[in-house]
């Protein structure tokens, strides 16, 4: 299967995060560059490789590898080659990671206050265009984090906000909004 019939099959499947994937591909579509942290099952890697172009780079972390979760690394490569999507997965902390600047920064990792402030703040320099996160219902002391970076980071604002599916939250940096590049 390509990427395309991939992401709809997981469109069909109920998960934690169905009722987001669309928009997570929405805002892949405006991307060349997507890390995402926290990959699990990889649902929502599929919505960003079937937004990402010809020519796109796609960048997973987690602690823990997708073969856990039955999910086969090199199959994905594979199609990704095959579309001349650049993908790498790299199995570690986000939190000692170093990532590469990105156009999009999925944050879907340990759901606490200090791990995301961390990561936030280890991060959020190297993202052009759109950070989200996943669980921020579920998970309401994310929103407060979320909240204190907007109001230190001015050129940051809220473009989605969803509640189906353990909440999203996107937010756009407006530095980068009118660039043409």
């Amino acid at each position: 299967m390509d990427i395309q019939e991939n992401y709809n099959k997981i469109l069909s499947i109920d998960s934690d995060i169905k009722d987001n994937l669309s928009v997570l591909n929405y805002f892949a579509k405006q991307c060349d560059h997507i890390t995402e942290m926290g990959v699990r099952a990889m649902f929502s890697s599929w919505a960003f490789l079937a937004g990402l172009k010809q020519g796109g780079t796609f960048i997973g972390i987690d602690i823990v590898h997708p073969k856990e979760y039955g999910i086969d690394i090199e199959k994905i490569k594979t199609e990704c080659e095959k579309e001349g999507i650049k993908f790498n997965f790299v199995q570690g902390d986000t939190l000692e990671a170093e990532i590469e600047p990105t156009d999009m920064l999925f944050i879907d990792t340990i759901h606490t206050k200090t791990q995301l402030s961390k990561e936030l703040k280890m991060h959020a320099s190297r993202v052009r265009k759109f950070m989200a996160f996943h669980d921020t219902v579920s998970c309401p002391e994310l929103c407060l984090i979320i909240d204190d970076f907007l109001h230190q980071n001015k050129n940051w604002r809220v473009v989605f906000i969803g509640n189906l599916s353990n909440g999203l939250i996107v937010i756009q940096n407006y530095k980068y909004a009118n660039r043409t590049e």
